[in-house]
């Protein structure tokens, strides 16, 4: 089994799984430190199950014991009030959501965030749930908003914003945009953007609907690197108030 060894330290692995391809994360428990990265991009001659099956059995995963094991997805994701969440009717709940869904083919899945009292429904292919979890049973899943948002709530308790601030997160060709102020999820929501114009048009768009003011209120924008500090440039042009956060790796747990 993968999971077996002798290693007095103990290890933890996370896989982050995009459209393109895997990516594997193997951190020592304690430091945190990053021991080795892999990543693996998708195979048009098989199927991705397969791709990460055959990863999941290589020599640079199985050799360590693994603490924690946490598999990151991007995959179409909502956000719940916690008072209305309900286990039973979640498949169905984001059935609703995203009617295009093959709920057949995928695992409606959930990671709660109750420093901002919200849940994160997200799925996960059937096939690639069976996979991971034949390697490692006690295997956890979460979307990646779900840990950008996580992640987020750790930054506004460190430093307290007076006023709403608006967060751009841009990463993959996505752009996640979204609003926690006073431990309150007040928007949430992504957007494809292919064209780098697109980005800055999301972003003042949502500014603007949120009723935001230029000179009070606060962008910060974090991502990609290059993406980053291109949508922070040009939002400087219009907003009085953009800073850049620190890349939140989506790998590490």
């Amino acid at each position: 089994m993968p999971v077996t060894g002798n290693n007095q330290l103990q290890y933890n692995l996370s896989i982050r799984i995009t459209a393109d391809g895997f990516s594997f994360f193997v951190t020592e428990a304690f430091s945190g430190d990053l021991m080795h990265r892999e990543d693996f991009a998708k195979r048009e001659d098989e199927t991705m199950s397969r791709t990460l099956s055959k990863m999941l059995v290589r020599p640079s995963i199985t050799r360590h014991t693994y603490n924690n094991v946490r598999v990151v997805i991007d995959s179409d994701s909502t956000c719940i009030p916690i008072d209305e969440f309900s286990r039973e009717n979640l498949q169905q709940y984001y059935k609703l959501i995203f009617d295009n869904v093959d709920i057949e083919a995928n695992k409606v899945c959930y990671t709660v965030i109750p420093q901002i009292e919200v849940v994160e429904a997200f799925t996960v292919p059937k096939d690639i749930c069976d996979t991971v979890l034949e390697f490692y049973p006690e295997a956890t899943f979460t979307n990646s908003y779900a840990m950008v948002l996580t992640r987020t709530t750790q930054f506004c308790n460190n430093r307290v914003p007076s006023t709403r601030p608006l967060f751009a997160y841009v990463q993959n060709r996505q752009l996640f945009l979204f609003s926690i102020f006073q431990d309150k999820l007040l928007f949430a929501n992504s957007f494809m953007v292919d064209q780098e114009q697109n980005a800055l048009f999301y972003l003042l768009s949502v500014w603007k609907e949120l009723g935001l003011d230029v000179y009070n209120n606060i962008c910060f924008i974090g991502g990609d690197p290059e993406p980053t500090k291109k949508l922070t440039e040009e939002a400087k042009a219009y907003l009085q108030h953009v800073e850049m956060m620190e890349t939140i790796d989506l790998a590490h747990l």
